[in-house]
């Protein structure tokens, strides 16, 4: 799902999204995060994609919450992958490879999603 598609149909959603995006590109300390299983940084809890990581896939996903007095989960995940340092990027980056609605992503292998995303990352490598 893109982000137009997202803010068309929760504008609220699609907005700390964007903001938490923003943060992962410019927050050390939220970088930090994005590498600890279970980790929490301000609204945002991190958990590695399991049974990907056992088939040698470096993927993870981003739970986002809610600002504000709810701080009730989103109904989106960020989907991710961290890129190893090498010559070109010595400090190693972050692939978004994906921002899916949890009802239609389970984290199966033969998902749509999951297709897309390995699909991508041979692309990229």
């Amino acid at each position: 799902m893109d982000l137009v598609a997202i803010k068309s149909a929760c504008p609220v959603s699609a907005q700390r999204i964007v903001a938490v995006l923003e943060q992962m590109e410019g927050d050390e300390l939220m970088q930090d995060t994005l590498l600890d299983h279970h980790g929490q940084y301000k609204g945002v809890e991190v958990q590695q994609w399991v049974s990907q990581h056992r088939l040698g896939n470096d993927y993870w996903r981003i739970k986002v919450f809610s600002v504000g007095d709810h701080n009730s989960p989103l109904k989106y995940r960020i989907i991710y992958a961290y890129i190893l340092p090498n010559s070109f990027d010595p400090k190693g980056s972050f692939l978004v490879l994906g921002i899916v609605h949890r009802s239609e992503f389970n984290y199966e292998h033969d998902n749509r999603y999951t297709q897309r995303f390995h699909e991508d990352m041979e692309r990229y490598s």
